[in-house]
């Protein structure tokens, strides 16, 4: 290893005799191993700006560069933080080197990072800041909120902040919260069964169904084996999960509920008041199972809601409802109708449903007979987009 001095005096001797990129070359490579993270980031810069032909560093005057110089100058600055907020990460250093990740927008670079990080009583805060507010790695992140925090911070993590993510994403984080809370709730009840009927009770991998159905009397005499807040609260944020799993068991999961003493049924909004037993039949017609009762139920409760002081939220429940169980052409003439008459709903609501070419067409016939020539416009566009025939 060479002293100070004499690294000085190499660095001196490479630059006046092979160059101003050797010299660099070498100051990258010293950064580089003994992990001077910020010290290599500025020789990386600049040496893009080297290779420019631009000064070494910023000045007060803009760079004289020409449209593809500034991307190969952008392109190379991106690189520099590619390589110093990995080396970063990879020391534990991870705020500091998010702070250089984000910018390159490499996403399963910052997936690859963050979920190979060991977790630690010590850095799961910035993880979780990082994979799941950061937007790294979501479902990571929210892997560790649910292990590390539980069900109570959970709820509210996906409750302020999950809506800063694309639809499947969300999906996905509130069925691992469904998935979350129904292990909860049947470890519990399978150790209430055995505290009252001795080990060897309860069937091993009993779902909760089999479990309620062989021993009734769980939830008997005020009984409860979980949060009942945290229950209702689940019914609430697994409307939009789609995966069949999940799905089936937040019919468990609001059976379950529906068990519960009159202390621990809390009523929800529109058009969930009854908050189980109306969250079991939706839930029930998502997996295909009675869909026109549950049609029905909620064009009731769509019918019957005060729209003064709810808004539109229990006919929009029916429209997502009837798209959900393949009925689109009836989710768009309630759509019709709602954007004749409640401003809420807007033209890209109404397209957003229709996705077969008969469907768009009685998208278009019904924008031309409002003389909306946009409305119309889009719908025949996608159409053709799509690759119909359209006129």
């Amino acid at each position: 290893m060479s002293s100070a001095s004499e690294l000085f005096a190499e660095v001196r001797t490479i630059a006046e005799q092979a160059g101003i990129e050797q010299a660099l070359a070498r100051l990258a490579d010293h950064f580089r191993d003994r992990r001077m993270h910020h010290e290599l980031f500025e020789v990386l810069k600049m040496n893009v700006r080297h290779g420019l032909g631009i000064p070494l560093l910023y000045g007060e005057s803009a760079d004289d560069l020409d449209e593809a110089g500034r991307r190969r100058l952008e392109d190379g600055l991106l690189e520099a933080c590619r390589e110093v907020g990995t080396m970063l990460v990879e020391d534990g250093q991870l705020h500091e080197g998010w702070v250089y990740i984000q910018p390159v927008g490499d996403r399963e670079l910052s997936r690859n990072l963050i979920t190979s990080v060991p977790v630690t009583d010590e850095n799961i805060d910035a993880l979780v800041e990082i994979a799941f507010s950061g937007g790294a790695a979501p479902d990571f992140g929210y892997d560790l909120v649910l292990k590390k925090y539980g069900t109570c911070n959970a709820i509210t993590t996906i409750d302020t902040r999950g809506a800063q993510f694309d639809a499947p994403t969300r999906r996905q984080i509130a069925a691992m919260l469904v998935n979350h809370l129904y292990d909860e709730l049947c470890a519990n009840v399978c150790s209430h069964i055995e505290q009252e009927k001795g080990e060897g009770t309860v069937a091993e991998g009993a779902s909760l169904r089999e479990l309620m159905a062989a021993h009734p009397w769980i939830t008997a005499g005020g009984s409860h084996h979980v949060d009942a807040t945290h229950l209702a609260s689940v019914m609430r944020i697994g409307l939009v999960v789609e995966d069949g799993v999940a799905l089936k068991r937040l019919v468990e999961l609001a059976a379950y509920g529906a068990s519960l003493a009159s202390d621990f049924q809390y009523a929800g909004n529109p058009p969930f008041e009854n908050t189980y037993p109306d969250s079991q039949i939706y839930y029930r017609a998502l997996l295909g199972e009675k869909v026109d009762e549950a049609v029905a139920h909620f064009d009731r409760k769509a019918k019957e809601t005060d729209r003064g002081r709810h808004g539109s939220i229990a006919i929009d429940t029916l429209i997502d409802l009837l798209k959900r169980v393949g009925r689109r052409q009836q989710a768009l003439d309630i759509a019709f109708d709602q954007l004749e008459s409640d401003e809420t709903t807007t033209t890209a609501n109404v397209h957003e449903l229709a996705e077969s070419g008969p469907e768009m067409d009685s998208v278009m016939k019904f924008f031309q007979q409002r003389n909306d020539l946009l409305g119309y416009s889009v719908g025949l566009l996608r159409k053709l987009d799509a690759g119909e025939n359209g006129s």
